[in-house]
This record gives C-alpha cells, structure tokens and sequence, in this order.
C-alpha cells in the first residue's frame, strides 16, 4: 500500500466496508455498493447533515447497507481524489430520506447504475489525459471491475469541463466510459447503485531514460481498439498509396512554441517525391476528427509535442517520426514520445535536425523553459535532410506492409507499389507481420503476451 493517505481508506472504514470497496491502490480499488443519491443542492445537503461548503454530498438513504458506517455523525466516510486528480473531497452521508426532499425534488430523479467519479483532472494536455487518467480508467475496467467500453459512467465533479479534461479527454471519456455527467451542473439528484470515489495514476512509461526494452503492452494496444472502434476507424494496416500526416503546431503568437515555420516547404518537398502529404493542425480539430487525420496514414511527422500523441491511433504497421531541433548548438534529446509508442506498438523514428531553433524570452527577457524542449519557440527544418528521413520511414513501413510473400516495393516507385522479387526480404516482412498480428489479436494474442510478463517477472 502507499503511503499517501490519499490512496487509502481511513482507518475505520477499512473495518466496515466490503471487500468489493477496497481491493488494494489506485486502479485496484472497486465498487461502493448504493444506491447513492447526489445532491447538488448546497442548502439542501446541509440540512441532511453534510458539509456542502467542502464536500461533495453523496447519500445513503438505506439504513440496512452492510458497509454503512456505524457513526454517530451522519458524514464520516470521506473520500480524497487520487494522485493526479486533485479536487474536493467526496462525502458519503447515512441519514434517512426525509419526506420533504421528494417534495422539493419531485421524483423519478436521474440515474445511472454505475458511476467512477473524478474531480478536476490535468487539464487539456493529451499526453496527460491519455497516460495519467484513461490508461488506468481502461486498467481498472479489464482487471479491476470487468467492464466494457461504455458501461460505466463518467461522473466528473469539475467547475468547467473543458478546462479540466480539454478536447482530448472529453473524446477519451466518450469512447471508454461516457459523455461526462457534471455534477455541478446538476439541478436534480443522481443516483447511482455502485460507485468508485477517484482513480489516479502516472505515467505508465519513463519521462528521463528511453526504454528500449520489451513489446507492447497489451491492455494499451485494447485501449486503442476500443477507441478506434467507438469512432468507427477501422483497426487495420495502413493502405497504399503511401501518406504523411506533418504535424503543424500553432504560431503567430511570441510565446508559440516549438513551431516549424517552414511545415509546408517540407510538404512540398514529399509530394514532388510522389507521397500524398496533409497538413494538420490537430489543436483545431475535435477528439474524432484528430483520429480520421491520421486513420490512414503511413507515417505521422512532426516536432516533438502533444500532438504527436494521436501516432498511437495510427493504422497497424504505421509509424512516426519525431522532428528534433537543435538549441544554440546543442542536441535536444526527448524520450516520451519513443516510449509510448512502444506502448502501442507504433513504429517510431526520430530525425535531428541541423538547424538552430529560437528561443522563447517573456517581456523582461528571461528564458522561457525548465528544459531545452520547451524554450524552443520557432524553427525551419533542413528540407532535404527532413525528406530524406520521412521517406525513408515511410519506405521501410511499406517493405514490411507487403501483402506477397517474396515481394517488396520499389524504392523508385513507392506511391504505386511496383514489385519486384526478393524472397529473403519477404520472408523476414512475413514473419514481422505474423508477430504483429499476434500481439494485436484480442483474445489469445493479448493472454500470451500477459503470460510471458508474468513469466519474466517471476
């Protein structure tokens, strides 16, 4: 167990509530059976006995639960939202359901037969949304609680949803539990019948050393199917001809950052070697439409940021490549985006560019940044040298997406995929699909590779 009381029943509720609350940290705890009933009522809370001004008043309106507290206050089950998810803490009241509160708040009132309740999140950063919150959401709901895609609901206690969750996790939230319930927002109670108070992680992957090692997690690469799925991507290998999504990062502004101002230079460098090349702003788009840009897309480039992180939905057999500035002569180094997409099984290169980025200086001429990455401002890129890599990437995922044995394709002629024999080279594309077709199987794939991690662990 950690340490951290967050993480953790009180003391005295360890001795009264079931098994099914608390099966261990995080994204091993489970359900609180109800109903409960939320009121978004401050007064109406407070004269039921909880403290509204702090709290987050859920009620227990059936005296002859097992798990209820024995207390001679009517809110003593306090709940704290986990790591990462930082907000006001949840109170569980055990009072009876006075008669006059049906006739303020007529009945049938909202209501969901299982909740997870978050607080206020980390804000529209994708990197965060999908690795400190859904990543274990998804967890908790294949291991913990064996639930599917969308049989949970989101009930989110946060002032403004998108401030909290952002594009990003509101189209996460979408397609791996629902569209988000606002507590406080709510003009009626909400009942709920089963109920999880929090759920926090951190990042499944290192921030300061590359992991080279291992396969992909399987329970990532599920997440991704599933929201693919509830946005209707199909789950398949990219298709020809061959396409480059460059990411472009928003400018115009003296505190934009890690921007290349050169992005459809190199654009028009691809196309002339015959690739059909998009250019997109994801920060503009919706979660969906973030998803159908790089639905079909070979290779997804791009300086190093958050919006690279949508490579993970990319087509099986697809792959990215991570555009590196220099800093007054000096390398920039980043790990994360590598990573992760080990994580997703997404194919992953990384092109340092020659060229010196500017830098990001506030009104008194400070330094903007705590890490070389992130005092970046504005950039051009080496044309030549940047096509050059993105092809490559490209070609080689086209060499190993071969759909005949024996047969490659054409470095001159990558976008109509002429053949020509080369049978050892075909062989090996054959058996690295084989590998990749097993480790994104469902059922006997995902238990195989589940079974192989217990082992090494072991």
């Amino acid at each position: 167990m950690s340490n951290d009381p967050r993480c953790k029943a009180p003391d005295w509720a360890n001795e009264r509530v079931t098994e099914s609350w608390l099966l261990g940290e995080g994204a091993q705890a489970g359900f609180i059976e109800g109903p409960l009933v939320y009121i978004n009522d401050p007064a109406t809370a407070s004269k039921l006995g909880c403290p509204a001004e702090e709290c987050g008043c859920f009620f227990n309106f059936s005296p002859q639960r097992a798990w209820r507290p024995r207390l001679s206050k009517p809110c003593k089950m306090r709940f704290k939202p986990l790591v990462g998810d930082n907000g006001r803490d949840w109170c569980v009241c055990t009072v009876e359901e006075p008669s006059w509160l049906a006739e303020q708040h007529p009945k049938p009132w909202q209501h969901e037969r299982e909740g997870l309740t978050l607080a206020h999140l980390t804000g529209g950063n994708p990197t965060h949304q999908l690795h400190i919150h859904f990543f274990w959401i998804w967890m908790w709901l294949v291991h913990i609680v064996e639930r599917a895609a969308g049989q949970v609901s989101l009930l989110l206690d946060c002032e403004d949803v998108n401030v909290c969750m952002g594009t990003y996790g509101i189209g996460l939230a979408k397609a791996i539990l629902s569209e988000p319930i606002q507590l406080r927002s709510l003009t009626e109670p909400l009942v709920v019948d089963r109920i999880k108070f929090g759920l926090g992680g951190t990042f499944p992957f290192s921030l300061w050393e590359m992991q080279p090692w291992g396969g992909p997690q399987p329970e990532y690469v599920s997440m991704v199917a599933a929201v693919k799925a509830h946005y209707n991507i199909e789950d398949h290998w990219f298709s020809k001809p061959l396409q480059i999504v460059l990411a472009k990062r928003p400018g115009g502004h003296k505190l934009s950052t890690r921007v290349i101002r050169n992005v459809d230079e190199l654009a028009a460098s691809l196309e002339k070697r015959g690739f059909d090349v998009q250019v997109v702003e994801f920060g503009k788009l919706s979660f969906a439409e973030q998803l159908q840009a790089v639905a079909n897309a070979t290779i997804l480039a791009g300086i190093s940021g958050s919006d690279m992180v949508t490579g993970v939905f990319l087509p099986r057999g697809a792959g990215i490549v991570e555009i590196l500035p220099q800093v007054k002569g000096h390398q920039v180094i980043n790990v994360e985006l590598h990573n992760i997409m080990r994580l997703a099984q997404v194919r992953y290169h990384r092109w340092h560019s020659p060229t010196d980025a500017d830098l990001l200086y506030d009104d008194q001429g400070n330094l903007l940044g705590d890490t070389l990455l992130r005092q970046i401002g504005t950039t051009d890129v080496d044309i030549p040298g940047g096509t050059a890599n993105i092809e490559a990437a490209a070609l080689e995922a086209g060499m190993l997406q071969t759909d005949r044995v024996g047969e490659i394709w054409f470095t001159q002629d990558p976008v109509n995929a002429t053949m020509f024999p080369a049978p050892s080279i075909g062989e090996a594309a054959r058996k690295y699909k084989e590998r990749e077709e097993a480790a994104w199987n469902r059922t006997e794939g995902v238990e195989k590779a589940k079974q192989k991690a217990k082992k090494h662990r072991s």
